[in-house]
């Protein structure tokens, strides 16, 4: 098998693979100092467009769209090194302060591209100091400085690059954005999906990234959203199986989602493998490679992808990455989150919380937004919450290296945004719920709520993310046989079901309702959710409330 990191990263990353996302359960934690620097949800300001000329026609109809919405669009020359480009772009804006968003058409040239295509817009390249030492290459392809006014390294703008080869292309990528912005409410926007790798560096190691994810699925994502797992270890219930892998993965891309979430190993070409060793045989399985998107055939609710791992988002190679070709096509990701080289487990887990942060607490309006705070809060906030310095500990205890704050630094440039940055996130509405706290198996409970518009709503009583609704077989050896592998799926998609008991009623706007839940008679003592979804012609809600069944 080929390998996806450097051999300094990979063992990082099994030291810190479950930290990436653990410590993201401080997004529901009320502490966001950077909502003051964009004037709260306000999404309208200023759009610098560069673009090649031959592109503004396909462009068109997303420019109508966005100044509809009353956004100040600003179109300049793309022609240049990346250095003229940002001049260009920076001299466009007006003084006036104002939420500030950047748009990149067109992929970016190589390093050693003498003549780029009129068609390419330039990116920047910066020396890799940290990257460098832990193995990785000598430069950073980075849209980062793009937005970066004070060269202090910190973003002061939302920037993203549609990384399109043709106009043909961009036409493709702009009907996919007014599309998911037109795109009527749905079950799709409570959804967040997980697919994660295993580090295989043994039992412990590969414990440890398997309790780290389970915690962050269970704090580190505010109960009232639906959250399904693919995990790539046998042992776990969350595993549909190798040969079912892919498959698995696929659905979760095509069944439409907020966000779709990879951790593990990359490269420019491909996620991770899954390993199957038998007493028989040893045999690999892919979890996603290019030559599987024919098969992407998301028709409504594309996901946010959101990439925790090596290389997926080199956008500046000779052959597109991954999320590039993922973007491009029609039935796939409406935009990913990645990064261009290796990326190193610590800095990513600072970065993975505050982008959680800024989107369940701050609800950024706009994914450029979400980015641009969240590479903000991960220099400029204080680490001196439990949780930060829980995890500077454990990173100093390595003893890899003692410059935490320009690994951290380092990764703003690292991860881009391939994708709209005024992409609006499809967040619903969030509504409050009373209900007793306690209740008795084979009861009922009594709901009450007031709905903001007409909407049918179901509520459902569910078992706490860090829980299953049935014992699963404990699995001691893998044999690799059909029943084996019949087993592994019908294990996988019942792991995956967390409901328990479910009620539907209509809502009307303005006014109190009441809903009454049955609790089942079998349900066993300790803490639930109940959680709802509204959705109506023009909008969606989603409400929880916790429950202790005594």
């Amino acid at each position: 098998m080929p390998s996806l990191c450097s051999p300094q990263s990979v063992t990082l990353r099994a030291l810190f693979a479950a930290a990436i996302l653990v410590w993201a359960g401080i997004a529901q934690d009320a502490r966001c100092a950077e909502n003051v620097l964009s004037g709260g949800h306000n999404a309208k300001g200023q759009v610098v467009v560069a673009c090649a000329s031959a592109h503004l026609a396909a462009l068109a109809p997303w420019i109508e769209h966005r100044e509809g919405q009353g956004f100040l669009v600003n179109v300049v020359g793309n022609a240049g090194n990346a250095d003229q480009v940002r001049r260009r772009i920076h001299a466009a804006f007006s003084a006036q302060p104002s939420t500030r968003f950047i748009v990149l058409v067109g992929d970016a040239p190589t390093a050693n591209d003498e003549q780029p295509s009129e068609l390419t817009t330039a990116t920047f390249f910066r020396s890799a100091k940290i990257n460098k030492s832990l193995g990785g290459g000598e430069d950073i392809a980075t849209d980062n400085p793009y937005a970066d006014w004070d060269a202090d390294g910190i973003p002061d703008a939302a920037v993203g690059r549609l990384p399109v080869d043709s106009a043909e292309e961009l036409k493709g990528l702009v009907d996919k954005i007014l599309d998911y912005e037109r795109e009527p409410p749905g079950r799709w926007q409570r959804k967040i999906n997980f697919i994660a790798g295993v580090g295989g560096f043994g039992m412990l190691a590969d414990a440890v990234i398997e309790s780290g994810a389970r915690k962050f699925i269970t704090e580190g994502i505010p109960a009232a959203f639906r959250t399904n797992m693919t995990y790539a270890s046998w042992q776990s219930p969350y595993y549909p199986g190798g040969r079912n892998f892919l498959q698995a993965a696929l659905d979760r891309f095509n069944e439409g989602s907020l966000f779709c979430v990879y951790i593990g190993h990359g490269s420019r070409t491909s996620l991770d493998f899954v390993r199957e060793q038998t007493p028989f045989d040893e045999r690999y399985y892919p979890i996603l490679r290019k030559t599987d998107l024919d098969a992407l055939a998301c028709e409504n609710g594309s996901p946010i992808a959101l990439f925790l791992a090596c290389h997926t988002g080199s956008f500046d190679g000779e052959l597109d990455s991954l999320a590039e070709e993922l973007l491009r096509r029609k039935g796939g990701p409406v935009a990913a989150v990645c990064g261009s080289r290796v990326t190193m487990p610590y800095a990513m887990s600072v970065l993975g919380s505050e982008l959680m942060k800024q989107c369940f607490v701050a609800r950024r309006a706009t994914l450029g937004e979400l980015m641009h705070h969240a590479k903000r809060g991960t220099i400029l906030n204080k680490r001196d919450d439990e949780t930060s310095k829980l995890l500077d500990n454990i990173a100093s205890l390595l003893n890899v290296h003692d410059d935490l704050a320009g690994e951290r630094q380092e990764h703003l440039s690292l991860f881009n945004l391939l994708g709209d940055p005024l992409l609006r996130i499809g967040l619903p509405e969030t509504w409050d719920l009373q209900m007793p706290a306690t209740a008795r198996a084979g009861a009922q409970v009594e709901i009450r709520g007031k709905s903001t518009f007409a909407a049918d709503a179901q509520f459902e009583l569910v078992v706490t993310r860090d829980r299953l609704t049935f014992r699963p077989q404990p699995r001691k050896q893998l044999l690799g046989g059909r029943r084996e592998g019949q087993e592994f799926w019908s294990t996988y998609l019942r792991a995956n079901q967390q409901t328990l008991s479910a009620a539907k009623t209509l809502v009307t706007p303005g006014e109190d309702f009441r809903v009454t839940l049955r609790i089942p008679s079998d349900a066993g003592e300790g803490d639930y959710h109940v959680r709802m979804l509204a959705v109506g012609e023009e909008n969606s809600a989603v409400g929880s409330v916790d429950l202790a069944i005594e």
